[in-house]
């Protein structure tokens, strides 16, 4: 079946704590930490985050929960200058406070943030904030920035968690950045301003202090999630070689020890579907959307279990809803203009099989669909053209058969 989505998982990880003894550090020192552990956050919104964990390719990254509370696409700009995408739905809110945890996965090694002692904090000790600046009149794009101050007050009752108050003068997109004491430790979160009624200006800013985040991390929790994580990501593994009973037992044992996962439900949803079960796989559609309505993923996925079933007008309605949470998604566009032609849309075809490849020029089965559709609209030359890309495309991603079946097309013309 073509143009299904896999998705990843997320969980909320706890910071490594480092030793309790450590010698002070320069401030150039502190940046040289800083900028190793510090990401980048673009999409809805903008903001910053710090790299708090890694379990074998997948990296945790703490942020400020009003950065990646809209709805919509993001990603993450480690260090090396690349960029991950983020999943919107696989965000996970720590609860309490505003902060979030986010996800991507690499293969490249990135630094994992250490954890400060934020309750050793007093008024007068050196701190510093590290992120990454939105553009302004000055400076017109966005910037690395490392700034220096103070502590300058603990509040007894924070709301939010912001209980550090401190004189530095972070900007808009340094928001959710780490906060790092004079050995390069994280000790805080930075996220919120408070602007001189006066003058407009800001004067001081607030932080959460990662001791108010620790104990909400929720270790035994976080211990289950991992385990659910490693099912879940060997089951990927078993369903990408085709092996869709073993993913259908990862899955189970993955939705065992936490049932609230969207993303399993989906890829479980695939498998059922790879192994003919459709009535299983609507199942699994419809509780991955009702686990998370914004996830555009088991919506695709259950508009083609209903094209299967021969009920366009539900598929092409999935496939619609799925294009308002991604716009994004080549494969959907792909999806729906199979849909429309099996209605006799051929216009309406040929105008998907376009969107997609302009979201996606590598999409084959696009050219391939869009091949067809010329075909009926009898414009022999431009299918042939079509079927051609679509072949070279096959065949240099590994697809032999789809390759051999589009060549087959080819010769009956």
């Amino acid at each position: 079946m073509k143009g299904k989505i896999a998705a990843a998982l997320i969980g909320i990880a706890a910071i490594v704590v480092s030793p309790e003894v450590a010698s002070c550090l320069s401030g150039p020192e502190v940046n040289a930490i800083a900028k190793k552990i510090t990401v980048r956050i673009d999409g809805q919104n903008t903001g910053s985050g710090v790299i708090i964990d890694r379990k074998e390719n997948i990296y945790f990254v703490l942020t400020n929960w009003h950065v990646v509370q809209e709805p919509g696409n993001y990603t993450v700009q480690t260090p090396d200058g690349k960029r991950y995408a983020i999943n919107f739905s696989l965000i996970r809110r720590v609860p309490e406070v505003d902060l979030a945890v986010l996800l991507f996965s690499s293969s490249q090694s990135y630094q994992v943030g250490f954890s400060g002692n934020s309750d050793q904090l007093t008024e007068g000790m050196t701190v510093y904030v590290a992120g990454w600046a939105d553009p302004g009149p000055v400076i017109p794009e966005r910037t690395y920035q490392f700034i220096t101050g103070y502590i300058s007050s603990r509040l007894q009752k924070p709301t939010d968690g912001y209980s550090l108050v401190y004189t530095i003068n972070a900007v808009p997109g340094m928001s959710g950045g780490p906060v790092l004491d004079d050995r390069g430790d994280v000790v805080g979160i930075n996220g919120r301003a408070i602007p001189d009624i006066r003058t407009g200006t800001v004067s001081f800013v607030l932080g959460i202090g990662i001791n108010n985040y620790l104990p909400l991390a929720n270790p035994p929790a976080v211990a289950t999630l991992q385990s659910a994580v490693k099912f879940f990501q060997r089951g990927l593994d078993k369903a990408r070689r085709g092996d869709y009973q073993g993913a259908l037992a990862d899955y189970n044992q993955a939705l065992q020890l936490d049932p609230n996962l969207a993303t399993v439900y989906n890829n479980r949803g695939l498998a059922r579907a790879s192994s003919g079960d459709i009535s299983g796989a609507l199942a699994d559609y419809n509780q991955a959307i009702q686990l998370n309505f914004n996830f555009a993923a088991p919506y695709n996925n259950r508009g083609l279990a209903h094209a299967q079933q021969g009920k366009f007008r539900e598929a092409l309605a999935d496939y619609n809803q799925a294009i308002v949470l991604d716009p994004n998604l080549a494969e959907t566009y792909n999806n729906r203009g199979l849909t429309r032609f099996q209605q006799g849309d051929i216009s309406g075809a040929v105008a998907d099989y376009n969107q997609a490849l302009q979201l996606n020029p590598k999409l084959a089965a696009a050219y391939g669909n869009r091949g067809i559709a010329k075909c009926e609209r009898g414009d022999k030359q431009g299918a042939i053209k079509d079927f051609q890309q679509a072949a070279n495309l096959f065949l240099q991603q590994g697809n032999r058969a789809d390759y051999q079946r589009i060549m087959t097309i080819i010769r009956r013309l």
